[in-house]
């Protein structure tokens, strides 16, 4: 199987609970820093697709979620 993303996995701290909106986005901003670009992402919840769209990124949005 070849993967799309070459890079290192990007995931929350251990304890960290803020929003996973705010996560992503702050995730987001070391995958650029980094060297790369995402070009498409998808998601289920609203507020992170809304925030995946606000820094720039095309967002799939795969089902309801306003959870």
């Amino acid at each position: 199987m070849e993967y799309l993303f070459d890079g290192p996995p990007y995931m929350r701290e251990a304890g960290d609970h803020r929003d996973d909106d705010v996560v992503k986005i702050e995730m987001l901003a070391q995958i650029r820093a980094d060297g790369f670009e995402p070009i498409m992402v998808f998601e289920d919840r609203t507020r992170v697709v809304k925030a995946r769209r606000s820094a720039g990124i095309p967002c799939m949005q795969v089902c309801n979620g306003n959870f």
